[in-house]
């Protein structure tokens, strides 16, 4: 059970991080520690302990991504799109750099978005860790680098992943589109999906 306290400061923190723009992957360790979100660097907010008693998980990180092509290119979009961006050589070393700072840290749950980047650095900083696969925490929809792609196709590349809980178009909310379209998200649809990964987080504790 989660106080709405709790989850008043953890959305509140999720809308901030990094303008909107950062994807976020949400790791829950062992019970036992003071409540706080936490990003590589990092950078800790305390949330509410008034009644330690009411809260399950006690540390949430939210660790950014590693830097994708996307966020090297000088061109975004135009005239080169960047269909769900891979990580940089750049990104694995941050990626390392992240997995060194957390390796002493025992984890109880990973949660992990199903963009290509997302994965690729989760899979450098938890190797042989299996993630829950969570379209709701992915990054805002406004470039090609935002555009998913089909959980068929992600098997393949990500074969120790379940995705058999991933919708087809889950990158669109789950409706069929023309995979290269870009329908940009904007501040309101990102609000509305956080209180849907909200009660998702309260079906799945």
């Amino acid at each position: 059970m989660f106080s709405g306290k709790f989850f008043d400061n953890l959305f509140s923190a999720i809308l901030s991080f990094s303008s909107l723009r950062e994807t976020i992957n949400t790791f829950a360790p062992k019970r036992g520690s003071p409540v706080s979100l936490s990003d590589t660097t990092p950078v800790i907010i305390e949330l509410d302990k008034s009644n330690p008693s009411v809260f399950i998980m006690n540390k949430i990180y939210l660790i950014r991504l590693a830097v994708s092509v996307a966020n090297a290119a000088m061109d975004l979009d135009n005239p080169t799109y960047y269909y769900d961006a891979k990580i940089t050589k750049r990104g694995e070393g941050q990626a390392v750099k992240a997995r060194d700072n957390l390796k002493n840290i025992e984890f109880d749950t990973y949660i992990c978005s199903p963009l290509t980047r997302t994965m690729q650095t989760f899979s450098i900083i938890f190797p042989n860790k299996k993630p829950l696969i969570q379209p709701l925490i992915r990054e805002q929809l406004y470039h090609s680098c935002d555009v998913g792609k089909q959980p068929s196709i992600l098997k393949k590349e990500f074969p120790l992943f379940d995705f058999s809980k991933l919708n087809q178009y889950w990158w669109n909310n789950d409706e069929p589109i023309n995979e290269k379209k870009i329908v940009k998200e904007n501040f309101n649809d990102i609000k509305i999906r956080l209180e849907k990964f909200k009660s998702w987080l309260m079906l799945n504790d």
